[in-house]
């Protein structure tokens, strides 16, 4: 074998969005009853905040409950995380 030095490698790691899904989530905030509540009370209770268009309530972002989004987005999670039972499911969505 010859001596010859190791070429490093770094890892890269792509996410790509779904921009319909993240495009109905948005729409969502406009007829979801809670979301509209939350954006109104926004000012007096902390850890809310907007960013990118999205909501958040600390570090979890919202999902407003509009059609089969959220089934839709447990389905994929499940899934790609390799069909594992509901509660793991759901912990790591």
């Amino acid at each position: 074998m010859d001596d010859v030095p190791a070429t490093p490698v770094a890892a890269l790691l792509t996410v790509q969005t779904d921009t319909s899904l993240l495009q109905a989530i948005i729409e969502g905030y406009k007829t979801d009853p809670f979301c509209e509540k939350i954006n109104n009370a926004q000012k007096s209770i902390d850890g809310i905040e907007w960013q990118n268009k999205l909501l958040y309530i600390g570090d979890r972002l919202v999902i407003p409950h509009i059609g089969s989004l959220r089934e839709d987005l447990f389905l994929l999670a499940h899934n790609m995380l390799g069909h594992f039972g509901f509660e793991k499911s759901y912990a790591l969505l």
